[in-house]
């Protein structure tokens, strides 16, 4: 998720790691539906959040937190990722 909320686009990230473009899109479409997120900026926007909160999160917290802020998430999303 760090390469996603650097900004990384599937073929970027799928170079980086060895993997194939279609193994990225996987992995990251697995991991968006665990943790009930919608879209990339969704990910990296939560991603970013639970860095600067701390070292460890529950999936439980991660998911809590898209609960209580579903139009949040975009917004910090878009505000952090001009940061980085």
């Amino acid at each position: 998720m760090a390469l996603v909320a650097e900004g990384l686009s599937d073929k970027e990230i799928a170079f980086g790691l060895g993997l194939s473009t279609s193994t990225v899109k996987t992995y990251l479409g697995r991991f968006y539906r665990v943790h009930g997120l919608k879209n990339r900026a969704q990910a990296a926007a939560v991603y970013v959040r639970l860095q600067s909160a701390g070292p460890t999160h529950s999936e439980q917290q991660v998911a809590s937190y898209v609960r209580l802020h579903p139009d949040g998430v975009g917004r910090l999303a878009d505000s952090r990722m001009s940061d980085l």
